[in-house]
């Protein structure tokens, strides 16, 4: 019964040393994501001509007025979607990064040339996604024609 007594009293500390380094950890990723060079990142992300860029991509045969129209509708969706987004992204920056790892990206974002990297973060996957758009949507349409057969 000691023994047991003794195991439950080191699971419980356990517990609470664990609680607070998340508490520190959760109040990092929290600065981390409140940056302004994070919040225009994910401005930038769920824009309308962000949107566009990768309409672009997947669908080269659409007008711009349709392309537009198709932007407006995503932007809208992501916009309601932002606050989750959010809190998936200090959720798993609690559970990947250490407390050191966080401050350090909080410290690099922080500096004009941190700021200009994240500014760049939407524009760069912008021309991944016009450089990798077409032949991403070409093995999509293989992918779901392969596993409708598997699964026959």
């Amino acid at each position: 019964m000691k023994r047991i007594s003794g195991l439950i009293a080191i699971g419980l500390l356990s517990a609470n040393i664990a609680f607070g380094a998340d508490d520190g950890l959760r109040e990092a990723a929290e600065r981390f994501a409140a940056l302004p060079s994070q919040q225009k990142m994910m401005d930038d992300m769920l824009s309308v001509d962000a949107a566009m860029v990768q309409l672009r991509a997947t669908m080269p045969g659409a007008s711009e007025d349709d392309m537009r129209a198709l932007a407006e509708i995503v932007n809208d969706e992501l916009k309601s979607l932002r606050p989750t987004m959010e809190a998936a992204m200090v959720d798993a920056m609690v559970e990947i990064y250490t407390l050191e790892e966080i401050e350090a990206m909080t410290a690099f974002y922080s500096t004009p040339v941190g700021a200009s990297v994240a500014a760049k973060t939407q524009p760069y996957m912008a021309s991944f996604w016009a450089r990798i758009g077409p032949e991403f949507t070409a093995m999509q349409g293989r992918l779901m024609s392969r596993m409708q057969q598997r699964m026959e």
